[in-house]
């Protein structure tokens, strides 16, 4: 069931940037699990659970692929924005004569 709901969400969020004849088969093998499922024998889910496995994987990295070139500039924004937080860090580390209190409050 994890599978079939990670696949789902892999699908759904990929949209139409995810290769035609990979959606495709990624559904077809989604469909034979969902459908052996319901009153196969295990040997038969097993099968179909490895083989939807197997193309999800490769979904997966089509879709990054896919991704990773449509969104260089978006990632690039990213890592940008990572990299200052990672120099708000290590600035916040440089203070080590502070005293720092951590402490968790209730409000009345």
């Amino acid at each position: 069931a994890s599978l079939i709901y990670t696949t789902e969400k892999t699908l759904e969020d990929a949209g139409d940037r995810l290769d035609p004849a990979v959606r495709s088969e990624v559904e077809a093998a989604l469909g034979e699990l969902q459908r052996i499922a319901a009153n196969g024998t295990v040997a038969e889910i097993t099968a179909a659970t490895n083989r939807l496995r197997e193309v999800s994987q490769k979904a997966e990295a089509a879709y990054q692929t896919a991704g990773a070139a449509a969104g260089d500039g978006q990632r690039g924004g990213g890592n940008g924005h990572a990299s200052g937080s990672a120099g708000n860090g290590s600035g916040a580390s440089s203070t080590k004569g502070e005293d720092v209190i951590d402490a968790e409050f209730k409000e009345a």
